[in-house]
């Protein structure tokens, strides 16, 4: 645990040698209290064995913060997968947790990000007045029993989801009971060809991120592009995409609320070309 008060302490580090190998406890890394802030985790297993390939899940949470812990920064290179129950559980049940950071991290995966080795429950989930919180970016969040990002909660809000790649959830992002006001996701309007040119709707002056998808599960695979939407909530941006992004999705941000869900997937018009190979004789 890191508690009462701790600050600026490492656990981890970006070499193997520095590696902590964290499996079978109750709960993998508790950070908790009021006070405890600053502290860095990074380059650990969280859930999985020395490879970051079999599963030796924690029983409860691979990593939780609570009880006031602030401006914790969880990444980068965790692989946090395989835990019984939520990834990261960022939970200000008694006393606020704001601040802390998420990025870089390996979780639902295996440590390279191929692999299936989901959590239990959602990778990450922010509940009981969890505010200001930022999960990304360059986390892959995938693979998970539930949702990639859970937020719950009214008082839950100001947390902001970027730039993260997320797939084969239940959800990519899921906001319940209030969660960060209620925000509605944006609506992709029209995708035009060649360069994506992509139009919408959004929350007015949000910030929008584009994400393509190679399905239309209505997640985040691939993180596209951002915009801001104008005081109308109104939206354009020219996308450079794979021919492979068949549906793109879209996220708005809002400095107050956070983070709304993903937008419904909007096929972009885009598909792989296979043109046959003909070898002729010399």
């Amino acid at each position: 645990n890191v508690s009462l008060g701790a600050q600026y302490n490492t656990i981890g580090g970006d070499t193997p040698g520095e590696r902590n190998v964290i499996a079978y406890n109750h709960d993998g890394i508790v950070v908790l209290g009021t006070g405890t802030s600053h502290n860095t985790v990074s380059g650990n297993h969280i859930g999985t064995d020395p490879t970051g390939t079999l599963d030796l899940g924690n029983a409860y949470h691979g990593v939780l913060l609570a009880e006031g812990a602030q401006d914790n920064s969880i990444g980068d290179g965790n692989v946090i997968s395989g835990n019984e129950e939520y990834g990261v559980f960022i939970n200000a049940f008694s006393g606020p947790v704001t601040g802390n950071s998420l990025f870089g991290n390996y979780i639902g995966t295996d440590a390279t990000g191929q692999e299936a080795l989901g959590n239990g429950w959602s990778g990450v989930a922010l509940a009981n007045g969890a505010q200001n919180n930022t999960v990304g970016p360059g986390n892959i969040i995938a693979h998970n029993g539930q949702d990639g990002v859970q937020a719950g909660g009214s008082g839950t809000t100001g947390n902001v989801i970027t730039q993260n790649s997320t797939f084969g959830n239940d959800k990519g992002i899921e906001l319940g009971g209030g969660a960060h006001g209620g925000i509605e996701p944006p609506v992709v309007t029209n995708v035009g060809l060649g360069s994506i040119e992509v139009t919408g709707t959004a929350c007015p002056l949000c910030t929008v991120e584009l994400f393509a998808n190679g399905d239309d599960d209505g997640e985040g695979e691939t993180y596209a592009g951002s915009t801001a939407a104008d005081g109308g909530g109104g939206f354009s941006v020219t996308l450079q995409v794979s021919p492979g992004a068949r549906f793109l999705t879209a996220t708005g941000t809002d400095p107050i609320s956070g983070t709304s869900e993903f937008s419904a997937p909007y096929p972009t018009g885009l598909s792989w070309v296979l043109l046959p190979v003909v070898l002729r004789a010399p």
